[in-house]
């Protein structure tokens, strides 16, 4: 645990902000605004959990659970906002399948630029 701190703290901002009452947010203006808040969000989080994972690390490794984490972490954020929030917030398919783009995006970026770098 004490190898993912940025990613816990990250897991902590990303439950609070999405448990908040929507209308607090300011999204509707934006075109599919809420879509991309969840792929910047749970792209962001794959990204600090491939940081914590390899900062310390000789042997940079990207194993698939950095995107299945925050896939199932976006499911279950998904279910409170739908059954915990007193219809403050309605979980939506949407909304995963952003959380699920924006984790894999972020992950193959990482898998290119790594294996360019190991290719030079």
């Amino acid at each position: 645990m004490k190898h993912y701190v940025l990613s816990f703290l990250t897991c902590i901002v990303i439950a609070v902000l999405s448990l908040f009452p929507v209308n607090e947010l300011h999204l509707e203006n934006l075109t599919l605004g809420d879509k991309w808040a969840h792929a910047l969000m749970y792209g962001g989080l794959t990204a600090v959990m491939i940081f914590d994972r390899n900062f310390k690390r000789p042997n940079f490794s990207l194993p698939l659970w950095l995107v299945a984490f925050p896939v199932l972490y976006g499911g279950i954020m998904e279910l409170l906002q739908a059954y915990c929030t007193n219809g403050n917030r309605s979980g939506d398919w949407l909304d995963l399948i952003a959380d699920t783009l924006g984790s894999i995006l972020v992950y193959a970026i990482t898998w290119l630029v790594v294996l360019l770098l190991k290719n030079k």
